[in-house]
């Protein structure tokens, strides 16, 4: 038996992910691949021991790539998460474990339900499956998420809507960065617009939802005291809807952008 680091994560909800999912992790040409197995609230990852030993690093770029696709997928779910910090084992070529436990931060966790949707023709042929389908684009942002990790511009739309799952009071200024992060990136709204492919009606429409000084969650809330009121679930949602659709967006223009824009 090869002796070997085992690095363990849970999270929560255990169904997060509706199906199991591999990140895989490069660190440079030189060096083997780390595949990190998300499952059923755990996740797993294997590392060669001299690698581990040589990049004091390793642990903290792993948990950051395993956050970065948690986060991928909120943008899907609109569903906060609890991610643990790494358990580290090393396995002893004659079978011995050592653990290590790193301390954990804590995280709220918001449960959402949803229904699924399977229509078939008259002869039993399924032609519409919203499970399928929905699993599907998650697979496929999922993907592009992975490839284009290090985009800074894209680290800044996830981190803020992940604060606006974690966050309902200041829900709709997190959702506003996002427009924000994206306007200055194009160098306008306009330009920006059309880079995500938004329907004309849908920038100006989160402005509005965002800049809205009767809503609680929203911008300019200080301009109305007294006469405040919550942001209706279908404001909030239309609100994410579009933010959402910003965010992948991007994430298709990134796979399709010229290379030196």
């Amino acid at each position: 038996m090869r002796e070997v680091v085992i690095l363990k994560w849970s999270f929560s909800p255990p169904n997060y992910f509706e199906r199991p999912i591999k990140v895989v992790v490069s660190k440079n040409a030189n060096e083997e691949d780390i595949t990190l197995l998300i499952k059923n609230g755990n996740v797993e990852a294997r590392v060669n021991p001299i690698i581990y030993s040589h990049d004091p690093s390793c642990r903290l770029m792993l948990h950051e790539a395993l956050n970065h696709r948690f986060l991928v997928e909120q943008v899907s779910t609109h569903r906060a998460y609890n991610l643990s910090k790494p358990l580290m084992y090393r396995q002893h070529p004659d079978g011995r474990m050592g653990v290590t436990i790193f301390p954990e931060p804590a995280r709220a966790i918001i449960r959402a339900v949803g229904c699924n949707i399977l229509v078939k023709d008259m002869n039993g042929k399924v032609i519409r499956d919203t499970k399928r389908d929905r699993i599907e684009r998650k697979q496929q942002l999922g993907t592009l998420g992975e490839k284009h990790r290090s985009d800074k511009v894209l680290k800044a739309l996830l981190n803020s809507y992940d604060s606006a799952v974690n966050d309902h009071a200041n829900e709709l200024v997190y959702l506003f960065e996002i427009q924000e992060a994206i306007s200055a990136r194009f160098q306008g709204d306009a330009a920006a617009r059309r880079a995500v492919g938004l329907d004309e009606d849908e920038w100006p429409r989160l402005v509005a939802l965002t800049n809205n000084a009767l809503f609680m969650q929203g911008r300019h809330r200080g301009q109305k005291i007294g006469a405040l009121r919550n942001a209706t679930s279908a404001e909030l949602e239309e609100a994410r809807s579009i933010a959402r659709r910003i965010i992948e967006g991007y994430l298709k223009w990134l796979d399709t952008k010229p290379r030196n824009s």
